[in-house]
């Protein structure tokens, strides 16, 4: 997740709020409780678990979440496409929900919808806006990342507790799913197996603080690995990598046969023209 630090224009706008609740929508979810809870320094926006697609399909979870998260989950969207008052980024609360049996992703999520505005009373409306953003393309000698067909198996926390290192680089057992990052005086690594772009997407987005637009085609899971100085690093540290100029726009290329390239591109925004900072009782 990241902050935009540019001035956003606004390029067509829909002037009527509306509900997120629609009167026609009676999806909700079976139970459903939101908590108050106090801002303990939490980092980020919270975190989120279960639902539609996950290893718990029935039961949604967000802990020290905040409104801005839930918003972004009812509406699949990154953290720079809503946009609200201060508050929503900060205060801080935990939902429960248990989700009905066979309820599709796309359900749950107007569920949640539906769940804010009952409880928070929010209200919004939709803008497209322009915003400074960086395209993601196959390189001239074509993707340089291992194509890793077939199922595998996701790790477990005690599964990463005990991957090896040869030569600097995490190994991932041969038929597994994962990605860790490392970092240090060496600069920084990605190491990823099975994984599709959308994840290296969400990698590159956080460390450049703009959207990345994926149009590489690439749909398969991968394995690789991106090793990089951060830009804005005043050269590479003791031990660090031998080429300075090895920043994330050149290791794309050079490690995964990728091309960053900027651009601008209109993106959907939801903004919050109310909610209640205190959510009515369960």
């Amino acid at each position: 997740m990241f902050r935009m630090r540019t001035t956003i224009a606004s390029i067509a706008l829909l002037l009527v709020p509306w509900c997120a609740r629609a009167a026609d929508d009676p999806l909700s979810f079976e139970v459903a409780s939101i908590r108050t809870v106090p801002d303990i320094g939490y980092p980020g926006l919270g975190v989120s678990r279960g639902g539609p697609g996950t290893a718990d399909p029935g039961r949604l979870t967000f802990e020290h979440a905040t409104l801005k998260l839930f918003v972004m989950a009812a509406y699949g969207l990154q953290s720079f496409q809503v946009s609200g008052p201060e508050w929503i980024a900060g205060d801080r609360f935990d939902i429960i929900a248990k989700v009905p049996a066979g309820a599709s992703k796309d359900q749950a999520n107007r569920m949640l919808q539906n769940l804010l505005a009952e409880r928070f009373k929010l209200t919004v409306h939709h803008e497209t806006r322009a915003f400074p953003a960086y395209e993601l393309t196959v390189g001239k000698g074509g993707p340089k990342m291992r194509p890793s067909p077939g199922d595998a198996k996701s790790l477990t926390a005690g599964d990463y507790a005990e991957l090896k290192t040869v030569d600097g680089i995490l190994q991932f057992p041969p038929g597994t799913v994962g990605m860790a990052r490392g970092g240090g005086a060496i600069g920084v690594m990605l190491a990823a197996a099975h994984q599709p772009v959308s994840k290296l997407v969400e990698f590159l987005q956080s460390r450049l603080g703009k959207p990345v637009i994926d149009k590489t085609g690439l749909t398969g899971n991968y394995d690789f690995v991106l090793k990089f100085t951060p830009t804005g690093w005043y050269g590479p540290a003791k031990d660090g990598p031998s080429d300075p100029s090895a920043d994330e726009f050149t290791a794309v290329q050079r490690d995964l046969g990728l091309k960053l390239d900027e651009t601008k591109a209109p993106f959907d925004v939801v903004v919050i023209d109310h909610a209640e900072k205190t959510p009515t009782e369960n």
